[in-house]
Order: C-alpha cells, then sequence, then structure tokens
C-alpha cells in the first residue's frame, strides 16, 4: 500500500500530523504503508511503532528521525495527538471514510 490508498481521514491522522512535528517522523510513518494491504493494518503498526518510540532512547530517536532533533517532551506530545487522531479515526467506519483513488 502507498499512503496515496490511505483514506483522507487516516492520511490527515497520521501523516499530516506526524509532518507537523517532524520531516524525519512523517518519512518514516510515510515508509511504513509500504509493508500493509489494509489501512487497518497499517494503522495497528502505526500504533505498534508509536509504542516503541516511546522506549527508545536519545540515540535511537535521533537515528529513527534521521537527524532531526525534536524534543522529548514535544515527541511525547506529538504521538498523544496521533494516538487521540487514531481512536477518532476508528470511530470512522471504513465504508464512511473517503478515499482519493
Amino acid at each position: 500500500m502507498d499512503t496515496d490508498n490511505l483514506s483522507n481521514e487516516a492520511y490527515q491522522a497520521i501523516i499530516v500530523e506526524a509532518g507537523n512535528y517532524s520531516r524525519g517522523l512523517v518519512l518514516n510513518f510515510a515508509q511504513l504503508a509500504s509493508f500493509y494491504k489494509t489501512e487497518e493494518e497499517y494503522i495497528a503498526a502505526i500504533l505498534k511503532l508509536m509504542s516503541e518510540i516511546s522506549e527508545m532512547d536519545q540515540d535511537e530517536l535521533w537515528e529513527f528521525l534521521m537527524g532531526d532533533s525534536l524534543p522529548a517532551k514535544q515527541l511525547q506530545l506529538c504521538l498523544k495527538k496521533i494516538s487521540d487522531n487514531i481512536d477518532a479515526l476508528n470511530k470512522i467506519p471504513l465504508s464512511q471514510r473517503h478515499f482519493e483513488f
């Protein structure tokens, strides 16, 4: 799957929100989509990855974010916002989400 295959709602909830904080974060989240066939699988993987990010030390974060220096508190706020967005997204049935393609 490509990020173009995500619903508009999922794209806004995850990709756009991550881009508001860090280019490295958005690139990692976007790349992850290529490993999954469905939006539901991708969202589950994002939630798992966000949990793993929360456990990373500073060196791991620097590498994961591709050199973006994002203060830990700001990163946690970003992950919380994305998690909240996903909670809201999951309340919208897939059949009612909007797709470009």
